[in-house]
């Protein structure tokens, strides 16, 4: 139920704060082990990037480093589901220079199967991080999804517009961290539409 994205993608994201060496896997083109790269500091560091993109199905992935909290949306095209395209987001919430929370906003995005949807947008948004190690770990994340309050945020969206997004609920970063759902600085979220 979720890839992760590639290795070169993760790369590209990685901060230059920490001098401690990872053992890495060889390249798939090269065949060369590279042993002395850089990892990321801990996990109880703040962000400095985040970035979602949908992976197989209804999955997606989060990865986040640094140390700067700022809200980033994802590069890569958004994610078609049951009819309706969206894009998700991470955002990092920090007290005294360490993760406190994270959360997420869920924005609907101009598709080419929104004829075929009904508008507005009246289905419930359900997320789960997902325990990476499949050992029933995940944690659930809500939304309230208020109709009439959000009402922009539900209409059909048109391209090459803004679009106002709807934000979950926090979700404890320590909840997170104990029960071990990151995984090469990768968070794993499923996405469901009921």
């Amino acid at each position: 139920m979720g890839g992760r994205s590639s290795k070169q993608g993760l790369e590209r994201f990685r901060a230059d704060t920490d001098d401690s060496v990872v053992p890495r896997e060889a390249d798939p083109a090269t065949g060369v082990v590279d042993e002395t790269e850089p990892q990321p500091g801990t996990m109880d560091t703040l962000p400095k990037e985040s970035l979602c993109h949908l992976a197989v199905g209804s999955a997606v992935t989060c990865t986040y480093n640094g140390k700067e909290a700022r809200l980033v949306k994802p590069f890569d095209q958004p994610s078609t589901l049951d009819g309706y395209t969206f894009n998700l987001a991470c955002k990092f919430e920090s007290k005294k220079g360490k993760i406190e929370s994270v959360r997420f906003l869920f924005t609907l995005c101009a598709g080419n199967e929104d004829d075929l949807a009904s508008w507005p947008f009246a289905k419930q948004v359900s997320l789960r991080i997902v325990d990476a190690a499949k050992q029933g770990k995940d944690v659930g994340v809500t939304f309230k999804m208020r109709p009439e309050e959000d009402a922009e945020c539900f209409r059909r969206p048109v391209a090459h517009a803004p679009q106002k997004g709807i934000l979950s609920e926090k979700v404890s970063w320590k909840q997170v961290n104990k029960r071990k759902l990151v995984r090469d600085d990768v968070l794993t979220v499923a996405v469901q539409f009921q």
